[in-house]
């Protein structure tokens, strides 16, 4: 009577231990397609709101260059002026972009991925401090 009561707690603990192992593997699907939306919609946004700069950008430069050519007298001088601009521009980001860019992105990118597994963990209050330490590295 007995090894048939252990018997069924071990198929029980059985089952329960795949229902935790199918409801964990569920859960981290859901916050990669979580991750993965956000990161679109983060995309989405910014090619919608940079094409909008970029199109505000070029009128600018174009009424820039116009106003400087006829302060010049050359309409030429205008438009060179304001492409030596962007030239000094590029090569500044250039020379800059790969420390600029990709701190900034991983910070970015850390908030957005670190910031369910603090909300998951304030629920159980059990802060990890390797993520802590490393985010305050960043």
């Amino acid at each position: 009577m007995a090894i048939q009561h252990l018997l069924e707690h071990i198929s029980e603990l059985q089952n329960n231990v795949q229902a935790y192992v199918k409801s964990t593997l569920d859960y981290y699907k859901l916050l990669a397609f979580k991750n993965a939306t956000k990161s679109a919609a983060i995309f989405v946004k910014l090619m919608v709101f940079g094409s909008f700069f970029l199109f505000f950008l070029f009128f600018l430069s174009f009424a820039f260059a116009y106003l400087i050519g006829v302060a010049l007298g050359n309409l030429s001088y205008g438009f060179f002026i304001i492409a030596g601009v962007y030239f000094v521009v590029f090569i500044i980001l250039l020379t800059f972009s790969k420390t600029l860019f990709d701190k900034i992105i991983l910070r970015e990118a850390s908030k957005i991925v670190f910031k369910e597994d603090e909300e998951s963990e304030e629920e159980g209050n059990n802060e990890n401090p390797k993520i802590e330490n490393k985010r305050e590295e960043l």
